[in-house]
């Protein structure tokens, strides 16, 4: 993976006014390779008035964007599987095509990283072989860490998984 793309976002814009006197509310959203976070209006399962709020989700938690309307109004709205009320977005319609775009192709790059995440992992949880002379183990103890020290820098690890996945490989190589 690209370091890059760990740092590329998607913004979206709009407006929404929630009565005739009411002044235009800023409403918008922002997509990383980890998070979709913004402004928008929720509209609780329960019936209860619409309000407008700040909103993050971990991207994985994030199913899709969709065409919706709100008020008699399109708009584009943002489907999460946390169980949470869904995000909806007065004023964006016109970028809803662009706003599933960006999402599916960072949902690949979120996709990867996980991946990227697991074979890290998986890595770190055995030698190559118990047959080894101690400077082939050192060897590849060494290619391990930088590994996981570069993973870590670039960002596909955070510092808590860096950490945990460091003291899984010296036990082992203990």
């Amino acid at each position: 993976m690209n370091p890059a793309d760990l740092n590329r976002t998607e913004e979206f814009y709009g407006e929404y006014k929630s009565g005739f006197f009411a002044n235009p509310e800023q409403i918008f959203i922002s997509f990383s390779v980890q998070y979709i976070s913004g402004r928008g209006l929720i509209c609780p399962n329960d019936g209860s008035k619409p309000y407008i709020t700040d909103v993050s989700y971990k991207f994985k938690d994030v199913v899709s964007v969709e065409h919706g309307v709100i008020n008699k109004k399109n708009c584009a709205v943002i489907r999460t599987t946390a169980g949470s009320d869904d995000v909806y977005l007065p004023g964006i319609s016109d970028s809803v095509m662009d706003m599933k775009k960006a999402f599916e192709d960072i949902k690949l790059l979120e996709q990867q990283l996980q991946q990227e995440k697991d074979e890290a992992e998986k890595e770190v949880e055995t030698k190559s072989s118990d047959n080894m002379t101690m400077d082939e183990e050192m060897a590849e103890f060494e290619r391990k860490v930088k590994k996981l020290k570069t993973l870590h820098d670039i960002g596909i690890l955070d510092p808590a998984e860096y950490e945990k996945l460091r003291k899984k490989l010296i036990s082992i190589y203990q």
